[in-house]
């Protein structure tokens, strides 16, 4: 996926980093991270690389997040480790050097809906992916089963959807209180 800025204007007073509740990132050197990417903190050894990783303490598009073969079982490591949503991106240069990126907290945003689905506001957003490399995708959503296993909340209606509203959840908040 391409550079996006998938944050929705949600039409209040406040401006877009006020609404947004943008923190800084450590995104190591050698990651590519796109606008609109859903990061994760890379808290725990094993979280990448097909559980080989050592931990960094540094944000990673949901794409690295990779501990096991089976793509179910790596949605559940979303839980406690969903940081937000990438308002900037960085090329991923192997000798490149540590920076910090703006990630959003909170807020709403539109994202790809793989598959295609109904939506109502209140169903969990969470990661999609191919199954059968067990890749989860950085920037598309599918209804979730369990709350633990989401970025957030379908904040619309929407029928035969291939993209919808999400209020996002975090490790540091609801997207869905001020």
């Amino acid at each position: 996926m391409a550079d996006v800025n998938r944050y929705w204007q949600d039409f209040s007073e406040q401006s877009e980093t006020e609404a947004t509740n943008r923190i800084l990132v450590r995104v190591q050197g050698g990651t590519t991270v796109e606008m609109g990417d859903f990061i994760f903190f890379d808290d725990t050894d094993g979280l990448r690389l097909n559980g080989t990783s050592t931990k960094t303490n540094t944000g990673f598009p949901v794409s690295y997040l990779r501990p096991s073969a089976t793509l179910e079982t790596n949605k559940g490591y979303i839980e406690g480790r969903f940081l937000g949503v990438a308002m900037e991106g960085k090329d991923g240069q192997s000798n490149g050097v540590t920076v910090n990126l703006s990630v959003a907290t909170k807020g709403i945003f539109k994202y790809p809906l793989r598959p295609a689905r109904n939506v109502f506001p209140g169903y969990y957003a969470g990661p999609s992916g191919t199954t059968t490399g067990s890749d989860i995708s950085s920037q598309a959503v599918q209804i979730a089963t369990t709350a633990a296993h989401s970025y957030g909340y379908f904040a619309e209606r929407k029928v035969h959807a291939l993209e919808a509203l999400v209020y996002i959840k975090t490790l540091l908040g609801d997207g869905m209180l001020s």
